[in-house]
């Protein structure tokens, strides 16, 4: 159904290599198309006493996994990390995410085999949990009418402070 409709995607790199894409901007991007994108693959808790890592680099690694081991009290000039298991340093809440209309729309843009390959990344079994956005799966907030332009009203609540400009 014609030629691939390339779309970037700055969320989901991984062990699949990332195809990169340098927009001049110190940044790399990695590149899906409707036949490849990257992967970290599945997700699994390494054995005991080695520990799992993904590197990303401003050369363009992207979340490339690393599996070593754990070294108590070592002499290494490298990264020296300490746990302390009693102490709560904070609490996650959550995860949120949501899919607007200009998201959808976007979406609807690309090629039948990009779109399938881009929701791939995000909904599919294979894909890792970090990279699901279920929040996206039930839309409270999708408008149900047409795409056209509105305008709002707007007003200082009585909270805000008014300014004279």
């Amino acid at each position: 159904s014609g030629s691939p409709s390339p779309f970037l995607f700055l969320l989901r790199p991984g062990s699949s290599k990332c195809i990169s894409r340098n927009f001049g901007h110190d940044s790399v991007v990695c590149e899906c198309n409707s036949t490849y994108c990257d992967s970290i693959g599945p997700v699994r808790l390494p054995p005991v006493g080695r520990f799992s890592s993904y590197l990303s680099s401003l050369e363009g690694s992207r979340l490339e996994a690393g599996e070593a081991e754990v070294q108590v009290n070592g002499s290494s000039t490298g990264l020296r990390l300490t746990l302390v298991s009693y102490q709560k340093y904070q609490k996650v809440r959550g995860f949120g995410g949501s899919m607007t209309d200009a998201a959808a729309m976007n979406i609807l843009s690309l090629s039948a085999g990009s779109q399938e390959q881009l929701l791939r990344q995000y909904f599919s079994s294979e894909a890792s949990f970090a990279s699901r956005w279920p929040a996206a799966t039930s839309p409270p907030a999708c408008t149900p009418t047409p795409t056209r332009l509105e305008t709002t009203a707007w007003t200082t609540s009585p909270w805000q402070p008014k300014t004279s400009i």
